[in-house]
């Protein structure tokens, strides 16, 4: 038997409380986040300023690319945190700002243009 199934003295919930009992997520996990415009921004920037050059379509490309797969992560974890009715408002506009700015670097590193028919 544990100390804390004993109730021994400095045994118990030490603050962590419902944070634990969800799949052992923190609140700082729960809390939806725009992290990955870290990313998506320089590659927007580099493909907007240096738009004919092969070594700024590269280096977009790459980091545009890391910025796309943690925005998904990002975008399915604010889901889970509208699913539980938590913060809904603050995730849904994590959702919005990370789908439009995935939107804008996949769209520019495909080569689509707002003038261009479709």
């Amino acid at each position: 038997m544990s100390m804390w199934e004993r109730g021994m003295p400095g045994a118990g919930n030490k603050g962590y409380g419902s944070a634990w009992r969800v799949g052992g997520l923190t609140e700082a996990l729960r809390t939806p986040s725009t992290w990955p415009l870290v990313f998506l921004g320089p590659a927007l920037l580099l493909l907007r300023v240096f738009d004919n050059s092969l070594w700024a379509y590269r280096i977009a490309a790459v980091v545009g690319t890391v910025g796309l797969l943690a925005a998904t992560v990002e975008i399915i974890r604010s889901v889970r945190v509208l699913a539980c009715r938590r913060k809904s408002v603050a995730a849904l506009s994590v959702i919005a700002i990370l789908l439009i700015g995935s939107w804008l670097v996949a769209s520019r590193l495909l080569g689509f243009r707002a003038t261009q028919p479709l």
